[in-house]
């Protein structure tokens, strides 16, 4: 198996040591020094597996790895290449015929746009709370409880929503 941007090896970790995948050798490719430190020491620990751990860059020719694997497994790390389908093309290279693949990530807008668009939409709540109208209701046991009606609370956001802008 090998992963690609391991970080510090907590989920391979947890696949081979809690749910036991048969994994007889491991290697780990990270650009961060500590975290292939901190994965070496976890793996360290599991006797049933070899492993090594080796620097990486996702667009440079040190990914052009010879060996071939059963399992490549890649989790949030794909979006920061550049190049994904050269990427992936090496990726292809290093996979067994009939290996697994996995693939975990997240392709969307940047940090700034988030931030962004979660300051608009926090805005756009605090001013919808403003304008959604609770009715309140006596039940049988004369306590009283807030009922929204959720209909109305779709067509105030629904009718905010539609003045933010588009990211």
């Amino acid at each position: 198996m090998v992963s690609i941007a391991c970080r510090n090896g907590h989920i391979k970790e947890s696949l081979l040591t809690q749910f036991n995948w048969p994994v007889v050798h491991f290697l780990g490719l990270e650009f961060d020094a500590e975290l292939r430190k901190s994965a070496a020491e976890r793996f360290s620990k599991i006797r049933s597996c070899s492993s090594e751990f080796s620097f990486f860059v996702f667009n440079s020719d040190k990914l052009d790895i010879k060996e071939q694997f059963d399992i490549v497994f890649v989790y949030h790390s794909l979006h920061h290449a550049t190049e994904i389908e050269k990427t992936l093309e090496k990726i292809n290279r290093m996979l067994k015929p009939n290996g697994l693949f996995i693939l975990l990530d997240y392709f969307g807008p940047t940090a700034f746009k988030l931030s962004m668009m979660y300051y608009q939409l926090s805005r756009s709540y605090s001013v919808i709370c403003q304008k959604i109208s609770v009715r309140t209701q006596k039940q049988r046991n004369d306590s009283r409880r807030e009922v929204f009606d959720a209909n109305h609370i779709r067509s105030q956001i629904s009718g905010h929503l539609r003045g933010c802008s588009q990211f």
